[in-house]
């Protein structure tokens, strides 16, 4: 999905891959997991050159204790919401 400022939304996590532009840059994502057989979702995000855009993450009401990782950082996001890192 897309946000109303530009950004991308993962409201579901299967191996898929998305290419798209973002602010006139070529994004492109892929989602690497064997859920729902392991709980692990890897989302990686490489863009044609540097932007800043919002990517939000479906976080499930019953995600309790998820955590998200970025470049070594941790934080548990709220199960049930839409978060950002």
């Amino acid at each position: 999905m897309r946000t109303p400022d530009d950004g991308l939304v993962a409201v579901s996590y299967a191996p898929c891959k998305l290419t798209t532009f973002v602010g006139g840059v070529a994004v492109r994502a892929t989602v690497e997991t064997d859920y729902p057989f392991r709980e692990a979702v890897r989302i990686v995000v490489v863009c044609q050159s540097v932007t800043r855009f919002p990517l939000l993450l479906r976080i499930p009401a019953w995600a309790n204790g998820a955590l998200l990782t970025v470049d070594g950082i941790s934080i548990m996001p709220l199960p049930g919401t839409l978060s950002s890192y």
